[in-house]
């Protein structure tokens, strides 16, 4: 993703970071000092900063500490049982997730107001963030449609020249009509670049992507246009709010690191 980040330290200082370079150094200087460090959502309530830091996604350092959960304690951060040591520690927990999509419902608001957008929903892991989405849409008070498609790359996922299959949806819907896909996590983007240019082809008044994650990983092709954000975050095996390893973990409200018996098992007892 190329754009601004916003850090948020466990302080309150704020940095909008202008690109992928800056925030490298950024990773590097606060490595350093080992300063701890925790992504969190902002105080915006001056209407200018609010606009500019709704529009950056929340930076969620590389060495940012897990939150793990004590079996001896009340908590928020609950899973299944069948679960027990597949997960490693929480990396967002879901009530900031909630908050920061709370931000991006006003910034959508208040850009597709009167437009009333098709929102579509690229499933199965982006259902999850797409339902909450939408009931925090409502409270912006904008109408909008909702569909949904399944998208299936026939290769893997980082070549852009692969073909992909799309279903559940009726293109002939899309024309003229202003879309927001919405999906769980961007990590090269090959296949949401597909389906953006079957869109485009199917006569769409225009097209923006909403993604609760934005993986930084070191790859030279990737999707450039990621315009709604919540989460810029590092290269980990992630799941919760909708995010998978093998079909499971999609049911925990957190978003999670998996352990290396996770990987193993693959939500299996």
């Amino acid at each position: 993703f190329s754009g601004r980040y916003l850090f948020v330290s466990k302080t309150g200082d704020m940095s909008l970071l202008s690109d992928d370079n800056e925030l490298n150094v950024f990773s590097k200087f606060t490595e350093q000092k080992q300063q701890p460090m925790e992504g969190v959502i902002a105080d915006t309530s001056n209407t200018n900063e609010q606009d500019v830091k709704a529009r950056v996604p929340i930076l969620i350092p590389d060495h940012t500490e897990l939150r793990v959960p004590s079996m001896n304690s009340n908590n928020d951060f609950v899973y299944p049982p069948e679960y027990e040591g597949h997960l490693e520690g929480v990396l967002i927990p879901f009530n900031d997730i909630i908050d920061r999509i709370r931000v991006l419902a006003r910034v959508i608001g208040a850009e597709y107001r009167g437009k009333r957008p098709m929102i579509v929903c690229v499933l199965k892991g982006a259902s999850v963030f797409y339902n909450n989405l939408l009931l925090a849409l409502s409270q912006q008070r904008i109408t909008y449609s909702m569909e949904f498609l399944r998208a299936k790359c026939t290769i893997n996922d980082s070549n852009s020249s692969g073909q992909v299959e799309i279903s559940g949806l009726d293109l002939t819907k899309v024309k003229n009509r202003h879309i927001i896909l919405v999906d769980d996590a961007v990590i090269t983007g090959g296949t949401l670049s597909h389906v953006i240019a079957v869109m485009k082809a199917a006569g769409c008044a225009s097209i923006k992507v909403c993604a609760l994650l934005n993986k930084r990983i070191p790859v030279e092709k990737r999707l450039k246009q990621v315009d709604f954000v919540g989460f810029s975050v590092p290269n980990l095996f992630l799941v919760g709010h909708g995010l998978d390893y093998a079909d499971s973990y999609r049911e925990c409200a957190d978003i999670w690191v998996v352990s290396n018996l996770g990987k193993e098992k693959k939500g299996k007892t």
